[in-house]
């Protein structure tokens, strides 16, 4: 079989950056599911565990906490990730596809790849915006209830303690929402890049170079 139609390097790198935006995804999205449809199982298991260093029981509260908190628009969360797991996968597919065309038009792909990532940005934007106000509501929930230690001899480890303690009402919504910004604007740039016109005259130039009857 051909190889394929010999795209201009921008793409290709466009497209990897795709894919690889995309596996990230996939795998946070697969996580997450696996969670709120086990989310009583998982409930559990956090239940039982233990800790004995501050940091990890700031850790598992905070987790416990948060799962708490998850099942309060858990069918609303269902159906984004459900949705973002389809976008992505497409993003996957398609990309996958424009990096290993072997003898494919690509003009198609193109297409595909540009409106599934539109897609996938704005779901992953929603699905962003849930998680931020959740972790949000756990870190204040779990900084107005775990004992601050005293201040007179405090160990390092404590140390760290309190500082996460006080700060993390913003520091892990502000990272939460870092995370969603990077994924969501990579999958813009990419939809935005392969909607471009130079992108779609070089994808067509492309798949007028295949052999007829492929």
């Amino acid at each position: 079989m051909s190889p394929g139609p010999n795209l201009p390097p921008g793409i290709r790198r466009a497209a990897a950056l795709a894919t690889a935006v995309a596996v990230m995804v996939l795998l946070g999205t697969t996580n997450d599911l696996s969670i709120q449809v086990e989310l009583d199982t998982y409930r559990a298991m956090v239940q039982d565990l233990k800790a004995t260093e501050p940091v990890s029981q700031l850790s598992l509260e905070l987790e416990r906490t948060r799962l708490q908190l998850a099942g309060s628009h858990r069918e609303l969360s269902i159906g984004v990730l459900f949705l973002l797991s389809l976008a992505a996968g497409f993003v996957f597919a398609a990309s996958l596809r424009m990096l290993r065309p072997r003898g494919m038009p690509l003009s198609g792909i193109r297409r595909l790849l540009a409106q599934a990532a539109v897609a996938a940005a704005v779901l992953r934007t929603l699905d962003g915006a849930q998680e931020a106000a959740v972790v949000r509501k756990a870190a204040l929930l779990v900084a107005g209830r775990f004992p601050a230690p005293a201040a007179a001899e405090l160990q390092s480890a404590e140390r760290v303690v309190e500082t996460l303690r006080l700060h993390m009402g913003w520091l892990l919504p502000a990272m939460s929402v870092a995370k969603t910004a990077a994924l969501a604007l990579a999958f813009a740039a990419v939809a935005h890049y392969f909607q471009t016109a130079s992108v779609q005259r070089a994808v067509e130039a492309a798949d007028r170079e295949l052999p007829s009857g492929e």
